[in-house]
Order: C-alpha cells, then structure tokens, then sequence
C-alpha cells in the first residue's frame, strides 16, 4: 500500500470518529421550537411554538420543551443513532396524567425535524416539529 492510500484511509477512518462524536454533544444546547399538529399543513402559521433544552446524559439524552400558549411542560429521553443522523425521543406532559408519545428527529446540523404522534392524537395523525438551535 502507498503512503498517500495509507494516510487517505487513516484520514477518512479518523473524520469518521471525530463527525459521530461532534454530532453526540452537538445536540446539546437551546432551541427554539416551531411545530404542527397532526393534519396541519407546514405551509399553515405553526400551531405552537416554544422552545427546548437537550442535554447528553450518558448514552441518553434529556429533552425539556415548553411550548404554547399556556405553556405546556414536556419531558423526554431520547437515543441517537450516528448511522442514521435520528434522534428517538419518548415524551410526556410533566403533568400526571398528561399526554405522551414519541418523536423521530432527523438531524441536520443545527436543525433537527420531527414527526411525532402522542397516545391521544385524533386518527393516528403525526405532527411536525422543527428544532433550530440558538
């Protein structure tokens, strides 16, 4: 093998190391949020807004929103797959008895986009939520 075929794949195998561990604490930090309940077109004003928190803990990650008008508190935990840039988040209303589902984020730099559906979301509908980091 020649040196420069050498250091082409010691390169290539070092950036892919280094890419997947910046995309792991690059998620964290603050958000705004913007999202669509299920059945609204993103072409419509969004439905709600707010903004979140995510922070690495371990191999998980903790999701914090606060969104709407009134202002609704949501808590999830979340799993990143590096093969595929999605960020998987269970959540919940920190109210008992509140609502809970999943959302599946793509991640795209400083940008995440979601679908989500929650337990109680009328005709099995999925929401779109985007995340822009600030």
């Amino acid at each position: 093998m020649k040196k420069w075929q050498l250091f082409f794949l010691m390169t290539v195998f070092v950036l892919g190391f280094v890419h997947e561990g910046y995309a792991q604490t690059h998620l964290e930090g603050d958000y705004k949020v913007k999202g669509w309940n299920a059945g609204v077109s993103t072409m419509m004003p969004p439905s709600y807004t707010g903004r979140a928190t995510i922070k690495k803990i371990g191999n998980t990650y903790r999701l914090n929103w606060q969104v709407g008008a009134a202002v609704q508190a949501f808590g999830g935990v979340g799993l990143y797959d590096p093969k595929t840039n999605i960020l998987s988040v269970s959540f919940g209303d920190l109210k008992a008895g509140g609502v809970f589902g999943i959302v599946l984020y793509k991640v795209k730099g400083d940008t995440l986009e979601g679908e989500w559906a929650t337990y109680r979301t009328q005709n099995n509908g999925i929401g779109i939520e985007i995340l822009e980091k600030q």
